[in-house]
């Protein structure tokens, strides 16, 4: 029969799939503000970040570290959507149009360094060196927008947004 590897994080993975596509279908009918716009767009990534990632762990005797490739491409790219959503908030359109391309070139960074890693040691791969383009990409880019941005931003536009803030620094 079929041998899972943990089962309990295909799960919970599928727990938060579930809850990230909620999230983004709930979100439909704000679709035309660039903001929500955005914050859809990341949770669409991020739930199918955490399908592939809930896979790639119960079939890990099947798929080896190769089944890791596809969520970690992916999770590369959700938080350029927050990123974005963040900064369209920006009220000078200079400045934004140049947060916009910072932001998008750290992704293409590490989505280049990921890329380059997976292709010279394709048949060498290990798990902790892969994770690290995404858990840094996230780490640099989450913590810019959501921290950085939105206590700017609690300031200037809404008190609500030291929800963002505080949620990320419950992500550390």
């Amino acid at each position: 029969g079929l041998h899972l590897l943990e089962p309990n994080a295909l799960l919970g993975d599928f727990l938060l799939f579930a809850c990230s596509l909620f999230v983004f279908f709930r979100l439909k009918a704000h679709n035309t503000n660039p903001f929500v716009r955005h914050w859809r767009m990341f949770f669409l990534f991020f739930a199918f970040s955490f399908i592939l990632g809930g896979l790639s762990h119960a079939l890990y005797n099947y798929w080896f570290v190769f089944g890791r490739i596809p969520a970690w491409i992916i999770g590369v790219i959700a938080p350029f959507w927050v990123e974005w959503a963040m900064i369209t908030l920006w009220s000078n359109p200079r400045q934004q149009k140049a947060l916009k391309w910072i932001s998008l070139g750290k992704t293409a960074i590490f989505l280049g360094g990921l890329m380059v890693y997976i292709i010279a040691n394709f048949y060498n791969l290990s798990v902790p060196k892969g994770m690290r383009f995404p858990t840094l990409n996230a780490v640099f880019g989450l913590g810019a927008a959501l921290f950085g941005l939105a206590v700017y931003y609690q300031s200037t536009y809404s008190s609500l947004f030291k929800y963002f803030w505080i949620g990320a620094l419950f992500y550390v």
